[in-house]
C-alpha cells in the first residue's frame, strides 16, 4: 500500500473520543514493531491510533473487494 493512502484522514476519521461508537482494542506488539510504528506516525504527523485505524480500513477495505471480485454475482 502507498505512504501517501495512509495519511487520508478524512477518508477514515475517528469519531470523538467521548463518542460512544468507539471502542478501545489492545494489541500485542514487539517492543521493535511498536517503536518503528510509533516513529512512523510521528514522522507523518498523526497518532498511533490514526495510523493503525487507517491501516487497518484500507487492509479491509482491499480485502472486501478481492473477496467481491472472487464471488459470483
Amino acid at each position: 500500500m502507498p505512504l501517501s493512502q495512509v495519511n487520508d484522514k478524512e477518508k477514515y476519521k475517528l469519531p470523538e473520543k467521548s463518542s460512544s461508537n468507539v471502542k478501545k482494542l489492545s494489541v500485542l506488539l514487539s517492543s521493535q514493531l511498536h517503536l518503528r510504528a510509533k516513529r512512523y506516525a510521528l514522522q507523518t504527523d498523526q497518532t498511533l491510533t490514526d495510523l493503525i485505524t487507517s491501516l487497518l480500513c484500507e487492509f479491509l477495505d482491499n480485502a472486501e473487494a478481492t473477496q467481491k471480485k472472487g464471488s459470483p454475482e
